[in-house]
């Protein structure tokens, strides 16, 4: 039989693309998504899904060697490698501290996890602490945008392992959540002249803001294996955690290792660090005068017992180089898009100036629209979006004093998703998380938080504007009256 030579053209095209089709193989299924094992820097590593089987979650996953004997006050070193598989479905230890208790208005989902039962080896507490957690999501499962979150704590408390810091309902929404734990306290913050003379560029008084740029160099290396994309970071941190972020956007270790920044309750315009050599005079006198040595040979309960007073990073010529401000002014600070605001009672944290007419909203507005002015005039080509959390949160079921309104950290919780059964949420609670979660997914896609269904929200441009997060997403601004008397009494140079 003869064939034509159009069935002939037919019969090549089909089997050409039949051949191709079987070399072609299927994208596996990566083993991250089911919690498997997977490999990491040091060695392997398990951990688990969420219920549903829609999240993968890692914890206590080591981004460090365990900053101990030797290694106590020194930046972070490689992690060191074990062998087989580490199982990382419960939490790393929290960094040395006072224990972890419920207080003021802080209610049980701002407090970390204090269960021996729910932590690796059973240890809550350790200066083994430099460990990390991970929720990805296992339906979209590569080039997702990571939101690395840092802890709050005057720099002096916190962990990763609060409740309301889980990472399950923004993994959901395609977005790596990473949360970080890292030394605080003495052992994050201490400088003395032993241990500033030790080497070049010891980071001496800045050892909590060394660890959080190893973890991010950590996720630079290892944030593909569960579906996140490297070059799409966003830090995000509240209080002590947002002077991290501020710390960070100033340091030039941390250049290139995120895109995008969110700095949540923490007002740096107005507060200078202390220097190096401030911190070394104000350390604890019975530390001043010890060896590196001695220091490191001491009882880890003996070094819990000293603290520090004006805690936190400090200007040393190395890890940072001048103010927040200062760094502003000098383009020392990152150029790239911000997201920074404050809630309406975060006077009781920090007071702020008020007068007849100036309230404490007007002031703490003032402020944080100064960080973008500043930005402005030192030609910032960067975006900078301001924002007010006013919402009035219902009260817990204990009746705890003050635990209602819009109090220090408690944007967080809307943010995130996560609503602890301890309060009466309502719909206004649910829809107001919603649009909090679509702006800051969006602006850890793309640097903008605008999206569809949500009220659009413009750039800052020194017009002294913000979203108002409250019983309804809006825009609103400071007049030039008020932000004129607030800039008066605090006599900033914005450039």
């Amino acid at each position: 039989m003869k064939l034509s030579k159009k069935v002939i053209s037919f019969l090549i095209v089909a089997c050409s693309l039949f051949s191709l089709s079987a070399c072609v193989k299927p994208e596996e299924t990566p083993a991250y998504v089911d919690g498997g094992v997977v490999t990491v820097s040091g060695g392997q590593i398990s951990g688990l899904a969420n219920s549903d089987g829609s999240v993968a979650i890692y914890k206590g996953v080591p981004y460090a060697a365990a900053p101990v004997g030797d290694l106590r006050w020194k930046a972070p070193q490689e992690v060191e490698e074990w062998e087989g598989v580490k199982d990382c479905s419960l939490w790393g230890a929290n960094a040395i501290q006072g224990e972890a208790t419920t207080f003021s208005y802080w209610t049980k989902e701002f407090v970390q996890d204090v269960n021996p039962a729910n932590y690796q080896n059973g240890v809550v507490y350790s200066e083994d602490c430099l460990s990390l957690n991970i929720w990805s999501s296992t339906q979209v499962t590569k080039d997702k945008p990571v939101l690395v979150y840092i802890h709050g704590g005057g720099y002096n408390s916190g962990g990763a392992a609060c409740p309301v810091y889980d990472g399950e309902n923004i993994a959901k929404q395609g977005v790596v959540f990473v949360s970080i734990q890292y030394r605080v306290g003495v052992f994050g913050f201490l400088a003395t002249e032993a241990l500033q003379s030790e080497q070049e560029n010891s980071g001496a008084g800045n050892y909590g803001i060394l660890d959080q740029i190893k973890a991010l160099e950590w996720v630079q290396d290892n944030i593909k294996t569960f579906g996140g994309d490297p070059t799409n970071v966003t830090i995000m941190g509240q209080s002590a955690g947002a002077g991290s972020v501020n710390a960070l956007l100033a340091s030039p270790l941390a250049k290139d290792l995120f895109i995008s920044a969110v700095s949540a309750s923490h007002n740096s315009i107005n507060r200078d660090w202390q220097t190096v050599e401030q911190r070394i005079s104000s350390a604890p006198t019975a530390l001043k005068t010890k060896t590196v040595e001695q220091l490191r040979e001491m009882d880890v309960n003996e070094v819990k017992n000293y603290s520090i007073s004006n805690n936190g990073p400090v200007i040393d010529d190395y890890v940072l180089t001048n103010t927040y401000l200062q760094s502003i002014l000098n383009k020392e600070v990152m150029d790239i898009n911000l997201m920074t605001g404050m809630v309406a009672q975060d006077n009781l944290i920090s007071s702020v100036y008020t007068n007849a007419s100036v309230t404490v909203i007007d002031s703490l507005m003032t402020l944080q629209n100064n960080i973008i002015t500043a930005r402005l005039n030192a030609d910032y080509q960067s975006e900078a979006f301001v924002y007010l959390f006013n919402r009035n949160v219902p009260q817990d079921d204990l009746k705890t004093p003050d635990a209602y309104g819009a109090k220090h950290s408690y944007e967080l919780a809307y943010f995130f998703g996560n609503f602890v059964d301890n309060r009466p949420w309502s719909e206004v609670d649910y829809q107001l998380s919603k649009d909090m979660m679509g702006y800051l997914v969006n602006f850890c896609i793309s640097g903008n938080p605008n999206g569809e269904n949500l009220t659009d929200w413009q750039a800052s441009v020194a017009d002294y504007s913000y979203m108002s997060f409250a019983d309804e997403c809006s825009i609103k601004s400071v007049s030039q009256e008020k932000y004129t008397a607030v800039n008066s009494y605090y006599n900033l140079n914005l450039g």
